[in-house]
């Protein structure tokens, strides 16, 4: 049994690529393995066009529905529509997959992107704005990093454009932008009027003299200032360092505190996401750290008191109601902005935007956790069952039940005589000493599978295994993934097909991630790898094979063209009677009216009479 990950993305190439991974249990090496599948290409990303995809490259590892376990893919209606997704159609080839919701790090992302929203877009357009006036031109980047050598800067940083499909990477962009704020404001300067100057140039006096700046520094620095002054600007160069300067200069503290607010929340959901974007197998801590990264999010604007210790009447949590919210004082503000919202609130200054401010967070926490509580699957029995898999669980009055439970979700896995076995197992299971050493060994940063399970696998009782069912059980689904390792293949693709390379073609770029993640998963490099006789037959054997292939693709490209040809020719002979047809009819139809027009015209001038007698 094996779990599949699912993705698609656009290359170098502007081309649809289909990845899909799989994991699965290693007799040989004994712990849960990943392997890449296969890629197509995925220009028609119909659900039906995806999962003819899924069914060729499953072909060609003579493997079938019934083999897979589940299916992680985004949450996309494509993907997981109800009514005609992805996953609906793979259910209907296999009633017995797993339910395994979505992906959750793409929900916390989205929720994580509901709040900034909600509290304030003007950071990320802020980044934007600094990022596509420095780092696009190649001149006025090297005047930046000269600027932040003149500064005492050991290394000159570059700025991060921020993208939202990745919204926790903001973390990044406003950690970088809080580093560099004082080089923005010395490089910006010089782009104030001499007014304005005047009533900032107390703060730039002071940013040399914590940088330790010499005059001779100073001096070329003036220099430099005064030669991007004289730049000529575009309109819409002119119009975004209006806003630039606004942000830097006439709202500094404003500024300054957004983007410490922006990274300090963000990182309320940072550690949910890397923990599940690792490969170690971690579905057993799935449901658990789903339900704290809930409760610690909520808990940043509810009063403790009304926040519920079960999950179902935390899922029916009324976060709109503001008799549950804390005071403005109380509310979580992440790590970095406390201080400066503390000096702003008693600085009447600040007034006007300190109280938008805590308004925002309000109605920007109440959005995200509405998401997060409608998105997270935090009903899902599975995952509530499958943390049993945890070590800390083997002696828990629930254990047997649980895994019970779990091995009737997959009827196609087990025989009935399997299931009565397994019933007896988890009762020894349960009260094993040896395993209850095991689980005091087994330390979190173990991996699962190699430091407990494997252990467990391979107690015996009177030379036979112990847990043979509950292995066949256990090694299933630990392969279920967690997170979105696929990801990581899309790296590749750019690493493969760049921008001087757009012409090589899916099945290359195919060949070379089965080969990296076979190698990876042997923990073998290219360059030290010893090559055997046996590789070097299967070498020249897959060159025949792939001459071979291009020979039969050739050959049905043509078989396709001339079937096209000479379909072609019966549509259009079709078409043409098609057109006859009508023109037949019309005319019939003019003919027609023709005639009933002269006969009306005709019995007119007659008498009554007679026009009777014509009738």
């Amino acid at each position: 049994m094996l779990s599949l990950n699912v993705d698609e993305a656009t290359n170098n190439n502007n081309d649809k690529i289909l990845n899909v991974i799989a994991q699965y249990y290693d007799e040989e090496s004994e712990k849960i393995e990943i392997t890449h599948l296969g890629s197509r290409k995925q220009n028609l990303a119909t659900a039906a066009d995806i999962l003819d995809s899924l069914e060729s490259i499953l072909t060609e590892y003579e493997l079938n529905w019934f083999q897979i376990l589940s299916v992680l893919m985004d949450n996309c209606s494509t993907m997981r529509g109800v009514r005609g997704g992805v996953e609906t159609l793979v259910r209907e080839k296999n009633p017995n997959l797993l339910n395994v919701s979505g992906d959750t790090v793409h929900m916390v992302n989205n929720v994580s992107k509901a709040l900034m929203k909600s509290v304030d877009q003007s950071v990320t357009a802020f980044a934007s704005d600094l990022f596509y006036d420095i780092e696009e031109s190649p001149k006025v980047q090297e005047v930046f990093a000269e600027i932040q050598l003149l500064m005492n800067v050991t290394t000159p940083k570059h700025l991060i454009r921020p993208i939202s499909s990745r919204f926790l990477q903001m973390i990044e962009v406003t950690s970088r932008l809080v580093e560099c704020i004082d080089v923005l404001l010395v490089y910006y300067f010089g782009f104030l009027s001499e007014e304005e100057k005047t009533g900032y140039r107390d703060i730039i006096s002071q940013i040399f003299k914590n940088h330790q700046v010499s005059d001779e520094a100073q001096a070329a620095i003036i220099l430099l200032q005064l030669s991007q002054a004289k730049q000529q600007k575009s309109t819409t160069s002119s119009e975004r360092k209006d806003r630039i300067l606004d942000h830097l200069f006439h709202n500094r503290r404003e500024t300054i505190t957004k983007l410490n607010l922006c990274r300090g929340l963000l990182c309320e959901f940072q550690g949910f996401v890397k923990v599940f974007q690792s490969e170690s197998p971690l579905i057993h801590t799935l449901h658990s750290r789903m339900v704290d990264v809930t409760t610690q999010f909520v808990a940043m604007f509810i009063k403790p008191e009304h926040i519920p210790d079960k999950v179902t009447a935390l899922v029916n949590l009324d976060v709109t109601d503001r008799n549950l919210h804390k005071s403005d004082k109380e509310l979580g503000v992440g790590k970095y902005a406390l201080a400066d919202i503390n000096k702003a609130r008693i600085d009447k200054k600040c007034k006007h935007w300190v109280s938008q401010l805590y308004s925002d967070l309000h109605h920007g926490y109440m959005m995200a956790a509405q998401k997060m509580l409608k998105t997270l699957p935090l009903n899902n029995k599975m995952f509530m069952s499958l943390s049993v898999l945890d070590p800390a669980m083997a002696s828990h009055s629930q254990a047997s039940m649980a895994l019970k439970n779990i091995a009737k979700q997959l009827p196609n896995l087990f025989t009935e005589e399997e299931m009565g076995e397994l019933s007896a197992e988890v009762i020894k299971y349960t009260v094993d000493s040896d395993v209850m050493d095991f689980a005091d060994e087994y330390s979190k940063e173990q991996r699962i599978d190699t430091g407990y399970w494997v252990k467990v696998f391979k107690l015996e009782s009177f030379n036979e295994p112990r847990y043979p069912v509950l292995k066949k059980l256990v090694s299933s689904v630990l392969t279920i993934f967690s997170g979105p390792l696929i990801e990581s293949t899309f790296n590749i693709m750019d690493d493969i097909v760049e921008k001087d390379r757009t012409k090589l073609t899916v099945k290359n770029y195919e060949a070379v991630a089965i080969v990296k993640s076979s190698l990876k998963r042997k923990n073998v490099k290219s360059t030290t790898m010893k090559v055997s006789r046996h590789m070097k037959k299967s070498c020249i054997s897959a060159y025949s094979k792939y001459q071979k292939y291009l020979k039969e693709k050739k050959e049905n490209e043509q078989a396709k063209r001339a079937e096209k040809l000479s379909t072609s020719i019966q549509q259009l002979r079709m078409e043409k009677a098609k057109r006859v047809s009508k023109l037949v009819k019309l005319k019939n139809r003019i003919v027609n009216r023709k005639r009933n027009h002269d006969v009306s015209q005709s019995s007119s001038k007659k008498g009554p009479w007679k026009r009777i007698k014509l009738m």
